[in-house]
């Protein structure tokens, strides 16, 4: 069983930013859940195209909007490949995205999402 340590999860570090509020807990997390599945298709699709720019920019709001909720995985993967963005090189990019898609996927496991609430599937992805 997963646990919040496993996918670099701290749910404290959010219900602190947000006074132990429950249900703004929920209404972020469902918000964080349904825009970082978009992020990351884009961000696959932009890989799969050679398209540097886009991968930085949409590496770069997946980076904020998971450290913001507390997602510290997915955050420090996103933030390698906006760092390989801006060196304008791509090479392993792929790699990290399928890291960031199996991390997304034990997020919402344990957050008890699922899989059609994020539009994410994992890529075949490789380089």
């Amino acid at each position: 069983m997963l646990n919040n340590e496993d996918i670099g999860f701290s749910p404290d570090f959010l219900l602190d930013q947000i006074d132990n509020d429950k249900e703004l807990f929920d209404t972020l997390i469902n918000i964080f859940v349904e825009d970082a599945g978009d992020h990351i298709r884009l961000i696959r699709e932009s890989i799969e195209k050679n398209d540097i720019e886009k991968t930085q920019r949409e590496s770069h709001t997946l980076k904020g909007a998971s450290g913001t909720i507390g997602a510290a995985l997915i955050s420090q993967l996103a933030a390698e490949i906006e760092k390989r963005s801006k060196d304008s090189d791509l090479s392993g990019t792929g790699e990290l995205l399928i890291r960031i898609e199996r991390a997304f996927q034990d997020l919402l496991e344990l957050l008890g999402k699922t899989q059609d609430s994020s539009g994410v599937e994992p890529s075949g992805l490789t380089g």
